[in-house]
């Protein structure tokens, strides 16, 4: 049976004795040369918002790691909206890992090399050599909502390992058997989920805050995922990676052959507010002709409306159209502003502000709509 911790914490004080006790009761470590660390550090956030990390958790498992490794390493690679180095400074990751005594490394700077994946999408990746290399991979993802996918787990971290071109590319419909054939090749030797301060509603960047006081820590990181979806009210089968990597044999999700350790699950259950996945109907002055489009196209839209919303900005720019998809309806008249976004839609690019790209992903996060 495969044994997954459940720690309850206040807060982030203390969080390294909270941390100690999560990676023992997960089984421990092993000495190891080389040990990397992969937080959540994709957004140029403050660590109040948990969007990212926390830095004072990543801070507690570098020390604690560093009594059992020779050189120990935290990485993150560029986001598709922001550069690593921007999010690690602002996330306050930065900061807490050199005074902790660990090594920062941008893994976009690093070597790449073309590792060969026997998976049903994924056949091969550029990982950097950091990763490939390492004797120890830590995962510490945020545990968040996730328009893309539901929730931001471990499996979903992994994707930050990945270059920005083909973490665009990823962003179709396919993501999460991708994200599956991956961890075929990058898999964990411990996951601690970081549900201290977790996120609901419309993440992975601008959903609200929860004190959801839990780290979640186990070395299957698909019974890991499951169990910290199964705290927050999802079934793990509704996690897309979750479900397709117990299928495929990486790990279980079956919270039947799962043992908890440490609190008692039922008692830290806790539902979060989902979020929606869909454009229609989200926003009064946002209008959305939508044909044949994929998550690629309006997900990362709706990010960038709930931005403006949250600034207040959305409600100033009067009536907005969207046409989006392939063979998309068109609107009897034109609002004060009309956008076109992507390649299925750009039979129409000459009604609007057309963003071209398949996924649009990088354009779309270039846009100024005010």
């Amino acid at each position: 049976m495969v044994e997954v911790a459940i720690v309850e914490c206040d807060g982030y004080e203390g969080i390294k004795k909270r941390a100690e006790e999560a990676i023992k009761l997960a089984g421990g470590l092993k000495a190891s040369e080389k040990v990397l660390i992969k937080p959540n550090a994709g957004s140029p956030s403050s660590p109040s918002k948990a969007a990212n990390t926390n830095p004072y958790l990543v801070a507690a498992i570098v020390e604690i790691i560093r009594d059992h490794a020779e050189s120990v390493v935290v990485g993150e690679r560029d986001g598709i909206a922001c550069s690593a180095s921007k999010c690690l400074k602002k996330s306050g990751i930065e900061d807490a890992v050199l005074r902790s005594g660990a090594e920062i490394r941008l893994l976009d700077d690093d070597p790449q090399i073309d590792v060969k994946i026997d998976g049903k999408r994924l056949k091969s990746v550029k990982l950097p050599k950091t990763v490939v290399e390492c004797d120890t991979f830590i995962n510490i993802p945020k545990l968040k909502t996730n328009s893309f996918s539901l929730l931001t787990l471990g499996i979903k971290n992994l994707m930050g390992l990945i270059g920005r071109e083909d973490r665009a590319r990823f962003h179709r419909t396919d993501l999460p058997q991708l994200l599956v054939d991956l961890s075929r090749v990058v898999r964990p030797d411990l996951t601690i989920i970081d549900g201290v301060h977790a996120m609901e509603g419309q993440g992975p960047v601008y959903g609200n805050v929860i004190d959801l006081g839990l780290l979640i820590a186990g070395k299957d990181v698909v019974a890991t995922d499951a169990v910290a979806s199964y705290v927050t009210g999802v079934s793990p089968e509704e996690v897309d990676t979750t479900r397709i990597a117990a299928w495929e044999g990486i790990g279980t999700c079956n919270m039947d052959d799962i043992k908890i350790i440490g609190s008692e699950i039922e008692a830290v259950k806790k539902s979060i507010k989902r979020p929606l996945s869909t454009l229609s109907g989200m926003y009064p002055n946002v209008d959305v002709y939508m044909g044949g489009a994929c998550k690629g196209c309006y997900d990362p839209l709706m990010i960038i409306f709930e931005g403006l919303k949250l600034r207040g900005e959305l409600d100033e720019m009067g009536d907005i159209k969207v046409i989006i998809g392939k063979d998309a309806p068109l609107p009897d008249s034109f609002g004060d502003k009309t956008l076109v976004i992507g390649d299925c839609a750009k039979e129409h690019m000459d009604k609007g502000l057309f963003i071209k790209g398949c996924p649009p992903i990088l354009d779309l996060f270039k846009i100024r709509l005010s």
